[in-house]
């Protein structure tokens, strides 16, 4: 079973799509370099970071794992992280799982990280 698992629930956003125990493709964009100055992740400045590299993120993910023409056939549902972690990085990543879990037609699992 291939699932596309979505992460955003602090400072890194990650996409990865797995069958069963095996990694299939992994994409992660770190935000470290943007909260170094701050000593900290600063919620505001991760939620932007999220909603401007998500879709990159995903595409990215599914075409190192070569889905045809990025219409998730060999998708069987979409993983997103609920929690815990920052509300406000969190909500990017749920947003964007149930935007692909409904276009695609993909089963939505919700999962703690």
């Amino acid at each position: 079973m291939n699932i596309l698992a979505i992460d955003t629930s602090c400072d890194e956003t990650s996409v990865a799509i797995t069958d069963g125990r095996k990694i299939l493709s992994n994409v992660i964009y770190s935000q470290v370099l943007l909260h170094k100055k701050w000593g900290g992740v600063v919620p505001s400045i991760a939620k932007r970071a999220h909603e401007e590299r998500i879709d990159f993120i995903v595409k990215e993910a599914t075409k190192k794992f070569q889905v045809p023409n990025s219409k998730f056939q060999t998708i069987d549902c979409i993983a997103v992280t609920q929690g815990p972690g920052l509300a406000v990085a969190l909500e990017v990543g749920i947003k964007k799982a149930k935007e692909l879990a409904k276009k695609y037609n993909k089963k939505l699992i919700s999962v703690n990280h």
